[in-house]
């Protein structure tokens, strides 16, 4: 009996023992898990996902911040009749809610090497739940289009409410950023879209397309809106910023590449206004038209090709012709200097492009070496950085705009009440209205 009891409570041990391997286990590697290839009931979706196959969405999905969604780049089961491609299809009655916060983002990735063309792409079609669908705080990357608004057979399918893309960043896709294919309304905002050889946002059948305060840059063309059968679709940009076009991005050669804004068909329509459209391919103009409905203005236009606008005219008497004075656009720093032309310039008094001083509008990336000094220090670009403590983690913050003026911050003090833009480690999309921080000496 004692022997038994011995032996009993040994074999309890060691079960408690490697249950805490397994929990140290998960803590280290991270919890991942993968969906089936058809979902009908709602599902909660955290830390690391593994998509190994089309997954078709009819319930809603609902994604924490922080979680990692990693596309295998194997063969997919052809259910989205692609055999090379894996992608997540949102189709009737499904949704993808996925909000992410400014220090945990979303992220739509590769599992495999970090190269363009490593999985498919997002495909949201006619009859999913437009009210729970959003991305906010999500990054895409490596894939052939972050977002794509089509129809199951590619005919004149509307995906019927509007869907929002807010604070987004999009980069190294095959293909385009943003394609709406059949249909839809995208609200795409606060984000940056860049590196990829084909459009930043191809729109080819859509109703009313928003682009607002949002960067597209490294691209072969910056957005095209093409009319599809008898649509009227509507592209209304305002305060965005295209930089950077070069037409020898383009892996394939079309006749589309190397405008920042083309509209290819009388049917599309387009709204430009308070942007900044700048370093453009040289041999060909800023804007092409082919459409009948234009209407711009309190725009920027600088080193662009043999016209600013092929097919139509800016007004002039409020638009400028000037370099818009970028801070380091070397760096696709976009931010502007303190005496740029385009500060003040809007049709709302505000400033042009998608950069805003003293808003928390982040630009692109930042100059990095001011993340290493402690205290604050001043930037030739006006830009006043410190560091906080926030959340018990060190973070460099920048105070923008007018606010630096007369403004004085002593060493470990707290301080409230302030708006503050957050500069992160990594060129994440941020902004952080604290109201209480402490400066750390």
């Amino acid at each position: 009996e004692t022997e038994f009891i011995k032996s009993f409570g040994s074999e309890r041990k060691m079960r408690f023992f490697n249950l805490l391997l397994v929990i140290l286990f998960i803590s280290t590697v991270g919890w991942s898990f993968t969906p089936s290839d058809t979902i009908t009931s709602p599902e909660i979706w955290s830390g690391i996902v593994d998509i190994t196959g089309d997954v078709i969405i009819h319930a809603k999905v609902t994604i924490e911040p922080g979680t990692e969604i990693r596309f295998a780049t194997t063969n997919d089961n052809i259910i989205n009749g692609d055999a090379t491609h894996i992608c997540l299809i949102i189709r009737s009655g499904g949704a993808l809610y996925a909000v992410g916060t400014e220090s945990d983002s979303i992220r739509f990735t590769t599992a495999g090497p970090k190269v363009p063309d490593s999985w498919g792409e997002i495909d949201l079609e006619e009859g999913l739940d437009a009210a729970n669908t959003i991305f906010r705080y999500c990054v895409f990357e490596y894939g052939q289009n972050a977002l794509d608004f089509r129809s199951t057979n590619h005919e004149v399918v509307q995906v019927e409410g509007d869907i929002y893309i807010e604070h987004c960043h999009i980069h190294q896709m095959s293909r385009s950023g943003i394609y709406v294919t059949s249909g839809g309304c995208p609200k795409i905002s606060y984000s940056r879209i860049h590196d990829m050889p084909s459009a930043g946002i191809f729109i080819h059948g859509g109703e009313i397309v928003d682009i607002n305060y949002t960067y597209i840059y490294n691209v072969s063309v910056g957005i095209i809106n093409a009319g599809m059968k008898n649509w009227f679709q509507k592209c209304n940009c305002d305060h965005i910023t295209i930089f950077n076009v070069d037409a020898s991005r383009a892996t394939i050669v079309k006749w589309w590449t190397g405008y920042g804004i083309y509209c290819c068909n009388s049917t599309g329509r387009l709204k430009l206004k308070n942007s900044i459209l700048a370093n453009l391919d040289p041999q060909y103009p800023a804007v092409k038209l082919d459409t009948w409905y234009f209407i711009t203005g309190y725009n920027c236009w600088w080193d662009y090709g043999y016209e600013a606008i092929e097919g139509g005219r800016d007004i002039a008497s409020t638009s400028i012709e000037a370099d818009p004075l970028f801070n380091n656009p070397a760096q696709y720093d976009l931010s502007l200097k303190s005496n740029s032309p385009c500060i003040g310039k809007a049709q709302d008094g505000s400033t042009i492009g998608a950069w805003q001083p003293g808003t928390g509008i982040q630009a692109p990336y930042v100059v990095s070496p001011a993340r290493q000094n402690k205290g604050f220090s001043q930037l030739g670009n006006g830009q006043l950085l410190f560091n906080l403590l926030t959340n018990s983690q060190t973070r460099t913050y920048s105070l923008l705009g007018q606010r630096l003026i007369n403004k004085s911050f002593s060493p470990n003090r707290s301080y409230s009440g302030i708006y503050l833009l957050l500069l992160p480690e990594s060129p994440e999309p941020a902004q952080n209205n604290c109201t209480t921080f402490v400066v750390i000496q």
